[in-house]
């Protein structure tokens, strides 16, 4: 059996005709990863008449090896040798005089243990055998890269399974973290995948136009759509190909999607925009910036889904500032039917954020906001309007949220997923008071929560 509950063997044909009902169940979700032998796995399970029927969920762990040159080059990242902290062991006693040969090796030793971190474990052999089963994983998966990531054979299984509903693609454990399914089909390489920074397009971008445009070849009516993370280049694709990308969102009930802007190719960029002295060049956030606001394509990308009831959208980083407002990739466009909607590490200003919420207040009943920036508003007054506007039975607030005019900056810290389940204590006030009125705090984390000004006085 393997990680994903398929039953596996050489003569799985002839199992899975003999109980097709009991494979259709096991194999309801396809488990897919970027090795040339899980896409033969699963091509041979979307070929079975009965079984490719009952296929609702494709999971897509795409992350990719990173490239070693040599032995030497992999294995110091693999297993580097760290200094320990001097600090942390105290003053190294000198050598006892007249010591034997035997007791200088000894001391030596017990020396090289008080400056270094812990040496490797492995033998040199195993890490030779190690390393020889890294270089054939890493070269099957040129070979897929060669051949457009084995998008036909992707195209395939999806035509073969005419009532798959969700896909989900999760690169660097953005969406879910790394399973134990790929830990096991990388293990005698002792390498774990992570992101994709070998091919000719930025982390995710060739995985997710794959994906979409597969199920737009075969009719799919996808109704789940989940990614993290993508590059923003995926919305710098030609025109034509992003349109045939956005045919698979028509009848998308749920959308979420985790937005790069990591670098991948230092040097690269040239395009007008506005860059400051302190930009943190380990992201493309001004080039991200400046192309979503000018372009329109992630709004276009993100809106071409009428039907939608849950929307999440987040970004990686804010440093220097946002890569993206709202108005970027919603717009003025209004769903009929969403209820829930969650957006994370964005700017957007109060009136903005105000018709978002009334152009949904009929149907919107969970909301989520984190890491937050205001260029104009007040959260105060934006969370009282909330409360007048919107009728909600959940919401999630964390991360800064923050304020140009009038200058606020609010730690509502880490989302719960992220700190043991645990909320701060003033975003639970907000959001009680967003579910049940009442008093709400006022934003004043150096003083006692005290009552907010009356409805009246709004």
């Amino acid at each position: 059996m393997d990680g994903d509950g398929c039953v596996w063997d050489s003569d799985f044909g002839v199992k899975v005709h003999a109980a097709a009902s009991l494979f259709a169940l096991l194999l309801a979700r396809f488990h897919l990863l970027f090795k040339s032998s899980s896409f033969k796995r699963l091509c041979e399970i979307s070929e079975h008449p009965v079984v490719s029927q009952h296929v609702k969920s494709l999971f897509y762990e795409a992350d990719a090896l990173k490239e070693y040159e040599t032995y030497r080059e992999w294995k110091g990242e693999r297993f580097p040798v760290h200094w320990t902290d001097r600090e942390s062991i105290g003053p190294v006693p000198p050598p006892p005089a007249n010591l034997s040969a035997r007791e200088q090796r000894a001391y030596r030793r017990s020396l090289e243990k008080a400056m270094y971190g812990p040496q490797c474990k492995y033998s040199e052999s195993r890490l030779r055998k190690a390393y020889a089963k890294y270089k054939e994983y890493l070269s099957d998966q040129k070979m897929m890269r060669c051949h457009d990531y084995y998008s036909e054979t992707l195209r395939d299984i999806m035509m073969q399974s005419p009532n798959l509903k969700s896909v989900e693609m999760s690169m660097e454990y953005c969406l879910h973290i790394r399973s134990a399914y790929m830990d096991r089909a990388f293990a005698k390489g002792m390498q774990p995948p992570y992101g994709d920074r070998s091919g000719d397009e930025p982390c995710g971008v060739r995985q997710l136009r794959s994906l979409l445009l597969g199920a737009a070849e075969a009719g799919l009516n996808l109704q789940t759509l989940g990614c993290g993370s993508v590059h923003w280049e995926f919305f710098k694709q030609e025109l034509d190909v992003l349109d045939k990308t956005k045919k698979a969102m028509r009848s998308l009930h749920s959308l979420t999607l985790c937005v790069s802007t990591q670098a991948w190719g230092q040097g690269e960029y040239n395009e007008d925009a506005e860059v400051e002295d302190d930009v943190n060049f380990h992201t493309q956030i001004p080039w991200c910036a400046a192309f979503l606001k000018a372009s329109g394509r992630m709004r276009d990308f993100v809106t071409a889904t009428p039907v939608l009831q849950s929307l999440d959208i987040s970004f990686d980083s804010n440093n220097p500032y946002a890569p993206a407002s709202l108005e970027d990739f919603v717009g003025d466009f209004t769903w009929d039917s969403l209820k829930s909607a969650s957006v994370s590490t964005v700017s957007t200003n109060e009136e903005e954020l105000m018709r978002f919420f009334a152009r949904h207040a009929k149907t919107l009943k969970k909301v989520g906001l984190d890491n937050v920036h205001l260029s104009e508003g007040s959260w105060p007054r934006v969370l009282q309007r909330m409360r007048k506007t919107l009728r909600l039975e959940s919401a999630a607030f964390s991360g800064d949220l923050s304020s140009d005019d009038p200058d606020e900056s609010f730690y509502l810290g880490l989302p719960p997923q992220l700190n043991n389940g645990e909320k701060e204590i003033v975003a639970m006030a907000i959001e009680d008071y967003l579910l049940a009125g009442g008093d709400g705090p006022l934003f004043d984390l150096d003083g006692p929560l005290e009552a907010w000004e009356s409805d009246d006085d709004f």
